[in-house]
């Protein structure tokens, strides 16, 4: 399917691996827009999570998506939704895409559809009709517009527009055959990491658990993923780390091992280069903050 919305604002954005550049930040909570269009050289962004619920809609073009430890695919007119807290990777296929992004706080869920969105996030790829993919689009565009104001009135309508949203993919079913990818040696190769990054796991190891050469299933699990292995090991014990320094009085010495990481300092540069600020920093400044 290659689908061209042309009905959506045509601005254009550069894409990063994180795309929180255009902001709107009030006491109500946080919501970010981006757009960034690929030529078919493109392979893929970086890999990463945060702690925003996140919405993709590609408008044009195929692209793969690696959620947690499932791989989905995807085609022009999904939308693709990201719990917070999800590591989360887009690979991009030799094709040209163009691609919308929104990642906001809570408080754009609308309170009466907070349980029933659940449900849609559950099921990640959301795949309209044709007859719905219109209404899509001009609820994107209605977005994007009202984004690059920015007034006093952004969040009122915003969260309007979201409601919208909300209420459109939970009236209308997703069609038939939407995205998931069946089960493959690198989905139970991310599982066992899943579950076992607390030890000193090597390449060598994971690859005998799902019956592959290293060399092979290094490269496979690049392929799939977008994610090298140890990338991959390293950005799930640091979102762990980062939930030890919110909700434990761990020290992080204590946090570093718990994590899998066998040296307290090697941990820390890791953590800082990663978040652009040590752990004892990251864990004082979200104990004096609060995510709505």
């Amino acid at each position: 399917m290659a689908l061209k919305l042309d009905m959506i604002d045509s601005g254009i954005t550069t894409e990063v691996s994180r795309p929180f550049s255009n902001t709107i930040s009030q006491s109500a909570g946080r919501f970010y827009y981006d757009r960034a269009q690929r030529s078919s050289t493109t392979s893929m962004t970086n890999g990463h999570y945060h702690n925003m619920y996140e919405i993709y809609f590609l408008a044009l073009g195929r692209c793969r998506y690696f959620i947690g430890n499932k791989l989905f695919e995807v085609e022009a007119g999904d939308l693709v939704l990201i719990p917070r807290g999800t590591i989360h990777k887009t690979i991009y296929l030799n094709t040209a895409t163009d691609r919308h992004l929104l990642n906001f706080s809570a408080s754009y869920i609308p309170p009466s559809l907070l349980t029933e969105s659940r449900s849609l996030f559950e099921q990640t790829v959301y795949r309209p009709s044709k007859s719905l993919l219109p209404d899509i689009a001009s609820i994107f565009g209605k977005i994007a517009a009202e984004h690059r104001k920015s007034d006093a009135y952004s969040k009122l309508l915003l969260s309007g527009y979201m409601t919208e949203l909300f209420s459109l993919m939970l009236r209308n079913p997703s069609s038939g055959g939407a995205g998931r990818r069946t089960d493959t040696p690198i989905e139970r190769a991310t599982q066992y990491i899943s579950a076992n990054y607390q030890s000193p796991l090597t390449l060598e190891q994971v690859a005998a658990q799902v019956s592959l050469s290293p060399s092979y299933f290094s490269r496979l699990f690049k392929s799939t993923t977008g994610f090298g292995f140890k990338e991959y090991l390293t950005l799930l014990r640091l979102k762990q780390a980062q939930t030890l320094l919110i909700h434990t009085d761990l020290s992080i010495c204590e946090i570093a091992y718990e994590c899998g990481f066998n040296d307290s300092n090697y941990f820390s540069s890791v953590f800082r280069e990663f978040n652009d600020i040590s752990p004892l920093n990251y864990r004082k400044k979200k104990h004096g903050t609060s995510e709505k």
